[in-house]
């Protein structure tokens, strides 16, 4: 079996369809709309994509082709609807064709936490003001941003 996979890169020389053996171990997890992995080059560098096809034929000398190198843990899987969507938008405006599967895909569900942070202020304010006049001097405006909000706090 052999999979149709887009490359995931924004770029005109890339955006067509590249196949790649399935291997077998690894066949009940790959249909239309997978996430892959798989060795992209000459030089094999392993790059992700999405499977847009699966045929039992290919097109290119068999010796040529590459292996799938699994499934991309962690992302999100497309259905076929999405694709066709995608190969629409993607003649009808002139988008790349991993451009336009990106607009039609999901949002992740999983959200990073957002770490809060406190600053304290451990010297004398007196010495805070003068480091503050020292940096608006300066035109260190971060440092200058800073320092008003800690002295304001304070």
């Amino acid at each position: 079996m052999y999979a149709d996979v887009i490359v995931d890169i924004s770029h005109e020389a890339v955006d067509r369809i590249f196949q790649y053996r399935i291997p077998s171990e690894i066949l009940s997890d790959i249909s239309v709309g997978s996430p892959v992995r798989f060795p992209f080059g000459r030089g094999n560098k392993v790059m992700s994509g999405y499977v847009v096809g699966v045929s039992e034929t290919t097109d290119y000398p068999e010796d040529k082709i590459k292996s799938l190198i699994g499934h991309k843990e962690g992302a999100v899987c497309i259905e076929s609807q999405l694709i066709s969507l995608a190969a629409w938008m993607r003649h009808r405006y002139g988008a790349t064709m991993i451009q336009a599967l990106k607009t039609v895909l999901p949002i992740k569900t999983e959200v990073r936490h957002k770490e809060n942070k406190t600053i304290v202020l451990k010297c004398d304010i007196d010495v805070a003001k003068d480091a503050l006049a020292a940096s608006i001097r300066k035109k260190h405006k971060a440092k200058e941003r800073l320092l008003s909000e800690i002295i304001k706090t304070s």
